[in-house]
């Protein structure tokens, strides 16, 4: 916490507030607390741990769409899709305008290539809270990969509006700008959240993947005039070079 946010909480707190026991203590406060800790073990990458912790928030009688929703990411993530798919489907036809459960639906359908019911999800997501950025840069980059980039452009630029700091946003809206033919727009997004050269390998990782191999190549090679040092684009540098008509013929 800044010194800024520390002076601001001793100012507003009167007297009465500070007798007030921490939310931490609280029944509600332990019940963030521990679907917080849900949240970790899932992005450390640990399933299962969440699986045990979710059984103990269960046993204390906690229930709701929030729970649901981590049960089945963490199902989805050992491989129990069918599983996971059918737990949000029961939870949807309790709480129909949770956006969480349609947002996790297309994230199961993304995994498993469902690319029309991921966006018809995460549509349903965003219409029901159209002010939340995950739900929007999830719709753009599944839009992205079913092929219809300039639709993607729009909805992550509305996603970029509503939270410039998130860098995963960005970057999507760059490889969106280079699938839709508009590199220069592209870099300038890509630059905007790193460095020059990462700015550079972006730009040429879009243009390898809208099969572009030559302009591609001269990206990484940017990407390496500005910074030698940058692996990633030293080692597309030579794939590319290895299988260009140059690099098959004979020495």
């Amino acid at each position: 916490m800044s010194w800024l946010l520390l002076l601001l909480g001793c100012a507003a707190r009167s007297p009465e507030a500070a007798s007030e026991p921490p939310s931490w203590s609280t029944e509600e406060g332990v019940e963030i607390a521990r679907l917080e800790l849900v949240e970790a073990l899932l992005d450390a990458g640990q399933p299962d741990a969440a699986l045990h912790v979710i059984r103990e928030i269960e046993a204390s009688g906690v229930e709701g769409a929030t729970l649901d929703v981590l049960q089945a990411a963490a199902l989805r993530d050992i491989g129990l899709v069918e599983d996971a798919e059918f737990m949000l489907l029961e939870a949807l036809r309790k709480q129909r305008r949770s956006g969480d459960i349609h947002n996790e639906l297309g994230i199961l359908y993304m995994d498993t290539q469902r690319l029309d019911d991921a966006i018809s999800r995460f549509e349903s997501a965003t219409k029901l809270d159209k002010e939340n950025p995950e739900y929007a840069n999830n719709l753009g980059f599944a839009l992205m990969s079913a092929g219809r980039p300039g639709e993607a452009v729009e909805v992550l630029r509305t996603a970029l509006r509503q939270d410039a700091t998130r860098m995963r946003v960005r970057n999507n809206l760059g490889f969106a700008l280079v699938a839709d033919a508009r590199p220069d727009e592209a870099y300038r997004v890509f630059r905007s959240s790193s460095s020059e050269d990462e700015a550079r390998y972006n730009l040429g990782v879009g243009l390898e993947l809208a099969g572009e191999p030559s302009a591609a190549e001269a990206a990484y090679t940017a990407a390496l005039s500005a910074n030698p040092d940058n692996a990633r684009a030293q080692e597309a540098l030579e794939r590319l070079q290895s299988v260009s008509p140059a690099g098959d013929q004979e020495p």
